[in-house]
């Protein structure tokens, strides 16, 4: 998100040696993330692109990528699962959050479209064992496929409304 995820960065961060052994990390920050750390933003080279917000750019992001690691806020679920894009999703949760993106995260987990790592589980062993399950061409495709057939089942529109009537409780 514009404002960063701080759980997320720093998770990236702690893994970014291993991740750039197999992957192009394509990293937004955020705004805080980006002014707190100078160094981190001006040290990008092939494998690992930081940006404090990516823009115009974002669906191609999303087209290119092999896998997303994300919060899990129905817009970009689905954005992602359009795409049919395997996703590691790494929700908000605990005191001060509605409970919406752990619900979103359970969600696409249990379809088979996404892992979840949750809370506790949202480790730096955890997220490499997580990619390295998904580095794996077939189990992309799994998690793709699982992607298509949500977004068969029903239009994401639906399922974002009824997600937001759940939340305000009509």
């Amino acid at each position: 998100g514009s404002l960063g995820a701080n759980q997320i960065n720093n998770l990236v961060i702690e893994c970014l040696d291993e991740l750039k052994k197999d992957f192009i990390v394509v990293h937004q920050t955020g705004k805080k993330f980006a002014q707190e750390n100078p160094d981190i933003m001006a040290s990008g080279d092939d494998n690992y692109k930081p940006y404090e917000f990516i823009f115009n750019e974002m669906v191609s992001v999303i087209q290119s990528a092999d896998i997303i690691i994300s919060r899990a806020g129905a817009n970009s679920l689905w954005e992602c699962a359009v795409c049919s894009k395997p996703m590691i999703l790494i929700p908000l949760c605990g005191a001060g959050t509605r409970g919406d993106q752990v619900d979103n995260a359970e969600y696409f987990a249990n379809k088979g479209a996404a892992i979840a790592l949750t809370g506790k589980d949202a480790t730096k062993e955890n997220l490499l064992d997580a990619l390295s399950e998904m580095k794996n061409s077939e189990t992309r495709n799994k998690f793709a496929e699982s992607c298509k057939s949500i977004c068969k089942e029903k239009k994401p529109s639906e399922i974002i409304a009824n997600l937001i009537l759940e939340q305000i409780k009509i």
